[in-house]
């Protein structure tokens, strides 16, 4: 009986840290818009906003999917891309965030965070700014709706 329950000890040990190492513990507890995500290939992207329905899901740019699912934030584990919430007409893709880890409604671009607010209608002549991890800041005039 001593051995059958030392054989389920060490059995169980081993399922424990197998369950641990295939689950990345994040260090990164809160994603906003604006940060840098990286996938396994080293690909840089920018996060870009969370779900307002499901704070486990936010969404970057659809190119950003290479196929490798591991998403990454300063070499921090912080979710899987999911090919299936993926449009390429919108250019957009959904990261599931691991448990752990949750998203916020703030944006934050190179100098500062702003809090999301309910959308605005975009209106030609409106000047407008975007921010990127490789593209940088880059701005313009809507010139059509």
């Amino acid at each position: 009986m001593m051995r059958i329950l030392r054989h389920a000890a060490v059995a169980g040990s081993v399922a424990v840290m197998l369950l641990l190492n295939a689950i990345p513990a994040p260090a990164v507890s809160t994603v906003a818009g604006g940060l840098t995500i990286t996938d396994k290939s080293g690909k840089r992207c920018t996060l870009s906003f969370p779900d307002p329905k499901w704070p486990k899901i936010v969404y970057t740019a659809g190119h950003c999917y290479q196929g490798n699912l591991e998403v990454t934030s300063g070499g921090r584990h912080v979710g899987k891309y999911r090919p299936d919430i993926y449009d390429s007409v919108l250019d957009i893709i959904a990261i599931h965030l691991y448990q752990g880890v949750s998203s916020t409604e703030m944006v934050c671009g190179a100098a500062r965070c702003l809090r999301l607010l309910e959308p605005i209608p975009a209106v030609v002549g409106d000047y407008v700014c975007k921010y990127g991890s490789t593209s940088k800041k880059s701005c313009g005039e809507i010139t059509e709706v």
